[in-house]
């Protein structure tokens, strides 16, 4: 795919005949300058764009021999997509007999193989899958070429291409294996070398926490592994290793994990490849309809749950869809016959609700909220030293009573039979997501084919403890989310002659985060709580407390967008018993976030010291300074800062398949990799936050920390 400058190159060489030896290392010779001319020439074309891509595409590599096995030249292979019915190919094998057919869409083929002298041979059944290249041997009987042999190919032949090391699960796998979710990374847990788990569809979950996809392929590390989607890539590479799309399981033809020794053309990250490539439609009209449900009707209660009188856990489940696909006709404008165009669509919904049983303590009794409390605890200070204690407090500071009144005595009251200031508590998250995948395949003719996917997957969600957090109190911090991503990708294959094909592709991903509380310490909810702050609050939230560790805190309004524009280019070249891959990749992507709560502030209160002889708990002493109005420590941003990182990714490779003899492949490539350092950019509508990475170009001395009599590091940073 070119841009919008476009470079002509144009090769001039003397003919020279040359025999035997020589000429055999003149075209080996050639073959490599040819490839470095083209690599070059594509990089000047590509300026705007190269992704951090893998191939979405499989291979079949033949070889033609007569009845006594030695080799058959200038055999015409003609290549049937199947599924589609249509010739994609025609190739011819070489001086060896040996062929090549790269760059070949996941699916299933058929060989017609015609040569002077032989019957015409057809091979029926070849299956072609992502990253996987296959090897077929093919037989022809003396004969006329009017008469035809049909034999079926090995379904399960083994692979000696590539010393790669994967699994495959084809689209019947993906859909039949047992699945909780429907979330297709469960499958990754079925394969060797495979330790981690999942935590859900979507980059946020239903109780508000990351869904990262912590996976660690033969002990390496969990962000080293790689997610594509029909070649591009899916990771989001401003959260913590969260997949950006999750496309249905009805909509996924076959899926591919690389473990290791997979080819440079693989490259980009230290660990695993997962490939996973989306149907398209055939000369025929297929779909088909699904639902899935659970409910709590059909479980019991949890034992603990009923222990503290807690009912039994709401959980709806609904995931429901369907998808059709098939041949486009269309009047006087598309023919089936002469212009193939195919169309999928699948659409899925998921409508949930799960409950989450929560465990707490530090809960203050009704007692306590009321200035009660079973043990003597300090009610006045000198300094640092109590000079009076109590029961009961005559006076109650009057921020603490509005936080009483507005929040606090609006939470639950302990019920932990164990725990006299214990909790447990199940609080409802709702999950609904409506996915929608469209993809639009058409092939001009044997040289050019080109496919359209558009994958949307927004997530809307409301969580009880808000973002980020694994637990909290009971309506505190109740937040509407919404996550997910949307990506575009069109792709085009090219035969630029019988030895060359070139595949490429521009990719747009954006995923997003949004999060906006209204749980008890909104402004809304809590109208008299009106504290003298340092600066002014911009988030409408009152300040958050935390006493002795039970918090009170909520985070948002947040905001994370991340887009990610992507081009690549793949080619393969075949010359002799060599096969050569070499590509360009290039991402760049831009993702940022506001600090959410830090301008809302929050107060923290310690137990200081409880009275000599007391058997008052540390809680019971940090929530009497609470109602005293002692705080320990107050923390607050004057700004709510934001910070935009952007930065890019450049590759490129050059792969070698050496097919030495029809028992023996030799595989050799190399990869480069460039990350540019990210730099900073401003979030529209947030104070601008600089990254912390330390630029010596960019250093003022006037500017340098210092530091304080007290010990402390004290920056001269402000805000733009």
């Amino acid at each position: 795919m070119l841009n919008q400058r476009t470079v002509f190159y144009v090769r001039v060489a003397r003919k020279t005949v040359l025999t035997g030896p020589e000429e055999k290392k003149m075209r080996f010779f050639g073959m490599w300058r040819r490839t470095l001319c083209i690599i070059v020439v594509s990089g000047m074309t590509l300026f705007a764009g190269i992704l951090h891509a893998q191939n979405l595409t499989g291979e079949i590599d033949g070889v033609v021999h007569d009845p006594t096995g030695a080799a058959v030249p200038g055999a015409v292979v003609k290549v049937t997509n199947s599924d589609q019915k249509i010739v994609v190919r025609t190739v011819k094998s070489d001086a060896q007999g040996q062929f090549t057919v790269p760059l070949l869409a996941a699916g299933e083929y058929s060989l017609d193989i015609s040569a002077s002298g032989f019957t015409t041979t057809t091979m029926r059944g070849i299956p072609v899958h992502v990253n996987q290249p296959i090897s077929v041997q093919v037989a022809l009987a003396l004969g006329s070429t009017s008469q035809t042999i049909s034999v079926t190919a090995n379904p399960v032949a083994p692979q000696t291409e590539t010393p790669a090391a994967g699994t495959l699960l084809e689209g019947k796998q993906v859909r039949e294996l047992s699945l909780s979710d429907r979330n297709f990374e469960q499958l990754l847990t079925l394969q060797p070398g495979i330790s981690g788990s999942t935590q859900g569809r979507g980059i946020i979950s239903d109780s508000g926490k990351t869904n990262s996809a912590l996976f660690s392929v033969n002990g390496q590390a969990t962000n080293q592994n790689g997610y594509f989607l029909d070649g591009a890539d899916i990771l989001n590479h401003g959260g913590s290793q969260q997949v950006g799309v999750f496309p249905g399981i009805d909509s996924i033809q076959e899926m591919n994990l690389l473990r290791n020794s997979y080819g440079a053309q693989y490259g980009g990250e230290g660990a695993a490849i997962i490939t996973i490539a989306t149907k398209s439609g055939t000369s025929s009209f297929h779909g088909g309809a699904f639902e899935f449900l659970r409910n709590q009707l059909l479980n019991a209660n949890d034992y603990f749950d009923n222990l503290a009188g807690v009912p039994r856990a709401n959980i709806r489940y609904n995931n429901f869809g369907y998808n059709i696909g098939g041949p486009v006709k269309i009047k006087h404008l598309l023919d089936i016959h002469s212009q193939p165009t195919f169309f999928f669509l699948s659409q899925e919904y998921l409508r949930s609700e799960n409950q989450t049983r929560e465990t707490l303590t530090n809960i203050p009794t009704a007692a306590q909220r009321q200035g009660h409390f079973d043990a003597p605890v300090c009610v006045q200070y000198a300094g640092a030293n109590c000079v009076r204690s109590a029961t009961s407090l005559t006076q109650i500071d009057p921020t603490a009573q509005a936080y009483l009144a507005d929040v606090i005595n609006k939470t639950p009251l302990p019920n932990n039979p164990n725990d006299p200031q214990g909790l447990i508590a199940s609080q409802s998250g709702f999950d609904n997501e409506t996915q929608t995948v469209i993809r639009i395949d058409h092939t001009f003719n044997q040289k050019l084919s080109v496919f359209f996917r558009y994958l949307d997957d927004p997530f809307h969600l409301v969580v009880p403890d808000g973002l980020y957090q694994g637990t909290g109190i009971p309506g505190v911090a109740i937040s509407r989310i919404t996550d997910g991503g949307t990506d575009y990708l069109g792709h085009a294959t090219y035969v630029l002659n019988e030895h060359t094909v070139i595949e490429g592709g521009y990719a747009y991903l954006t995923n997003w985060i949004t999060s906006n509380p209204f749980g008890l310490l909104t402004s809304a909810n809590s109208p008299d709580i009106h504290p003298l702050l340092p600066y002014t609050s911009t988030l409408n939230s009152a300040p958050g407390l935390n006493i002795n560790g039970s918090v009170y805190h909520q985070a948002g309004a947040y905001v994370n967008p991340a887009h990610s524009n992507q081009v690549f280019v793949n080619a393969t070249s075949s010359e002799g018993r060599h096969t050569f891959n070499y590509g360009f990749n290039f991402e760049g992507f831009t993702t940022g976030n506001d600090q959410a709560a830090t301008n809302a502030g929050i107060f923290t209160f310690k137990p200081s010291s409880v009275p000599a002889g007391s058997t008052a708990s540390s809680f019971d002493q940090a929530f009497a300074n609470f109602l005293l109005g002692e705080a320990s420590s107050f923390q607050q941003t004057s700004v709510n800062p934001a910070t935009n990182v952007h930065s890019r990714l450049y590759e490129a490779y050059l792969q070698d398949d050496f097919h030495l003899n029809q028992r023996l492949t030799i595989n050799a490539g190399v990869r480069y990799s460039f990350i540019q350092q990210p730099t900073a950019l401003t979030l529209p509508g947030f104070t601008f936050l600089p990254l912390s990475n330390f630029d010596p170009a960019e250093f003022v001395s006037g500017n340098a920390a210092t530091i304080g009599s007290n010990g402390l590091i004290c920056t001269n940073l402000h805000y733009s």
